[in-house]
């Protein structure tokens, strides 16, 4: 949810609330998933976060079958699609892990290059061990507390099964997490600026006035925190760095191996000579840039291990890496996991309470850490 989104026009209840409390923008912590930001306040160093996957062949769901499936790229694509599926289904039936039980797709990582990653999230957001018994979950069981949890991957995200589950949850709670996930599909497939996201905006406010309606109602008085946990940049150009990086006649799997996300490409060296001509070649593209010693402190990289990549390289905001490992096929109209301080990669906040009793618009964009000692001063917690 853009921090933009909330307007007049599209979202005139979600604008109203905006009018009689608190509200600004936010700006996530560096990569793709910033839940331990809100839930926990932690950087991504601070809760090894930041990427949907990671290097770590010892642990990887696919080692054991590495030799069944490390030739299937020259299969034919529908073979690929049908393999990806069983592979999907394999891990779910045979990982320990909580979360990659629910989330199973491998995106188009190479059949080649898979026996060399492993999930790195592997606990569901509110159970104690998803950042180590620091979030906001783990606070309120210790403070015998209770709360509701619907969001993905354990709940439909779309916006009306959000409603139907709150209602159906005939409990009163101390914290209610709702998460819904209707613009970030449509702001990928159709662009943040696109008709098509002005109708989900107006869909979602909707519904968000049917939820403080029920909240209303059961609860009379209570605290709203709605926001966005990234948010959408409009894709206006492509950049094909797996042309780029085979160019240089390097040995995929031997002398390196990369993974492309949809705008940042993460690069492991096997050999000096390796990381010299990549080095050399990536800085002179002019969609992107490498992460320095400097960008890594600055956006808090600093990780104890290099799960995460020996080097990382990063496109400017509206640059797509395509084709990359969740999508070869059509190109996204709409991306993030840019640098957060980009405006269009801020999300919206809203906060609406009975404490507060005028509109106060903050104008700088707030680090989203800050939302999770506000939700446990809500709920009458310590840090």
């Amino acid at each position: 949810c853009r921090s933009d989104y909330i307007n007049k026009n599209d979202t005139p209840f979600l604008f109203s609330l905006k009018q009689e409390g608190v509200s600004g923008s936010l700006s996530p912590t560096f990569g793709f998933e910033p839940d331990a930001a809100y839930l926990a306040g932690l950087y991504p160093d601070e809760c090894d976060g930041g990427m949907h996957f990671w290097y770590s062949p010892v642990t990887s769901p696919f080692r054991k079958i590495q030799m069944v499936v490390r030739h299937l790229d020259i299969s034919p694509k529908i073979c690929q699609k049908v393999f990806r599926r069983v592979l999907s289904v394999y891990v779910r039936k045979t990982i320990n892990y909580s979360r990659p039980r629910y989330v199973t797709s491998i995106g188009r990582i190479p059949f080649k290059l898979i026996s060399f990653f492993d999930m790195a999230e592997k606990c569901l957001l509110y159970e104690d061990m998803f950042v180590d018994r620091r979030s906001i979950f783990t606070m309120l069981r210790n403070s015998n507390k209770s709360f509701f949890f619907h969001g993905a991957p354990t709940c439909s995200t779309d916006v009306e099964d959000v409603y139907r589950g709150l209602v159906e949850a005939d409990h009163t709670f101390d914290f209610i997490f709702l998460h819904t996930g209707i613009l970030d599909g449509v702001g990928h497939k159709y662009g943040p600026h696109s008709d098509e996201i002005s109708s989900a905006l107006r869909r979602l406010d909707r519904v968000m006035e049917k939820i403080f309606t029920f909240l209303k109602n059961k609860y009379e008085e209570f605290n709203l925190v709605i926001f966005g946990d990234h948010g959408m940049v409009a894709v206006k150009e492509t950049l094909d760095i797996e042309r780029i990086i085979n160019e240089l006649g390097l040995k995929l799997g031997d002398d390196y191996i990369y993974f492309l996300d949809s705008t940042i490409a993460r690069f492991w060296f096997f050999n000096a000579n390796a990381r010299r001509l990549i080095i050399s070649v990536l800085s002179e593209i002019k969609q992107g840039s490498v992460l320095t010693e400097k960008d890594k402190s600055k956006y808090h990289l600093h990780y104890s291990h290099n799960k995460f990549g020996d080097l990382l390289f990063l496109v400017a905001p509206g640059t797509l890496i395509f084709p990359n490992f969740w999508n070869n096929n059509i190109p996204e109209k709409g991306m993030h996991g840019y640098e957060p301080e980009y405006i269009g990669q801020q999300s919206a906040l809203v906060i609406h309470s009975p404490f507060i009793n005028k509109q106060t618009k903050i104008e700088h964009p707030i680090d989203m850490r800050r939302i999770f000692p506000t939700l446990v001063k809500f709920t009458g917690m310590n840090t």
